[in-house]
């Protein structure tokens, strides 16, 4: 509430020192305008009519700038009834700890064949993972022992999966942790994705909690 009251009072604030810088220099054009070819008043009402317009302009940004932050609150709150549950997080780079497998999901084309998820470490190397030949909604999923299999150890990797020329983004599930509220937005952390993510990266939510959860 407060921070709302402090946003108000710096746009009245504005708006102020907007009108009297407007009304300063609209004096000093009439005292100065030529005697024998004074300005037509209709520019004056013309002037007039562009502040009142810019003054209505700067009030609807502030409008919506104070709905937007009423929105994402009101976001991360419903978001926070969800710590705990299973989410699908549209990414690019995924964090893998001994005993959780990396699970995630990808739309292929129709009748698509060779597509692979492909990783890569923080060292630059890269590790593919063939997909049957499917079309739509395809899972995967990369375990311990594939991982170990690969020479590969724990950390960040980048995520992608190939289908012939095209890269195509893949969603991975993993639980939210928690729920971050700031003037950034939201933000969350979710298991084997990321910390401090963009809410709006989650695109579906568990109906229920996952087994296992208290």
């Amino acid at each position: 509430m407060q921070s709302d009251a402090a946003s108000s009072v710096s746009a009245n604030g504005a708006g102020d020192e907007m009108r009297e810088m407007f009304t300063k220099l609209l004096v000093a054009q009439i005292r100065h305008q030529d005697p024998l070819n004074p300005t037509d008043p209709a520019q004056f009402v013309a002037q007039l009519t562009q502040l009142s317009q810019a003054e209505s302009m700067q009030q609807m940004s502030q409008r919506v700038l104070a709905q937007t932050k009423v929105l994402s609150g009101m976001q991360g709150y419903a978001l926070g009834s969800h710590v705990g549950r299973d989410v699908s997080v549209e990414t690019t780079r995924v964090e893998r700890v001994i005993g959780q497998p990396i699970r995630g999901a990808v739309d292929l084309p129709a009748q698509t064949e060779g597509a692979e998820v492909v990783l890569r470490s923080s060292d630059g190397r890269t590790i593919r993972k063939p997909l049957p030949a499917s079309s739509g909604r395809t899972e995967f999923a990369l375990d311990d022992a594939w991982f170990a299999e690969n020479g590969l150890g724990t950390g960040s990797f980048d995520i992608h999966v190939q289908a012939g020329s095209t890269t195509l983004p893949v969603r991975m599930s993993g639980r939210v942790e928690r729920v971050h509220l700031g003037d950034a937005g939201t933000r969350v952390d979710v298991s084997g994705v990321g910390t401090n993510l963009d809410a709006a990266m989650i695109k579906e939510l568990s109906g229920s909690a996952p087994s296992g959860a208290a």
